[in-house]
């Protein structure tokens, strides 16, 4: 007993619950695809049919590898906002963003 309720104090077992949290959403949206394209398949058309049902199926499965890959990255991985915007200026800057390499840029060019 001791074991199973170290087990769910470990990280291994936080990532699977958040896997399986996603899966609870992510499955049933393609569920819902499946279904609009099994509405617009006709019936004589079984195997095409049955294709996109196993593709649903394997869709399902790749999501969830795809979530514990995700879910398992340490928190410094994971994307994270830049400081500052590659569109503002220096606080002491009179000239647009741009026109100060241009400036430099003229004034390093021999003429």
């Amino acid at each position: 007993m001791n074991s199973l309720i170290s087990w769910a104090d470990a990280p291994a077992a936080h990532a699977l619950g958040r896997v399986l949290l996603h899966t609870l959403w992510q499955a049933p949206l393609i569920a819902a695809s499946l279904w609009i394209v099994l509405r617009t398949l006709p019936a004589a058309r079984a195997g095409l049919r049955y294709t996109a049902s196993a593709a649903a199926l394997a869709a399902v499965v790749t999501a969830a590898a795809i979530t514990h890959g995700v879910v398992s990255l340490p928190p410094e991985a994971t994307l994270q906002p830049p400081l500052t915007s590659p569109h503002t200026r220096h606080p002491r800057s009179r000239t647009p963003h741009g026109a100060s390499r241009l400036v430099q840029a003229m004034s390093a060019s021999p003429v």
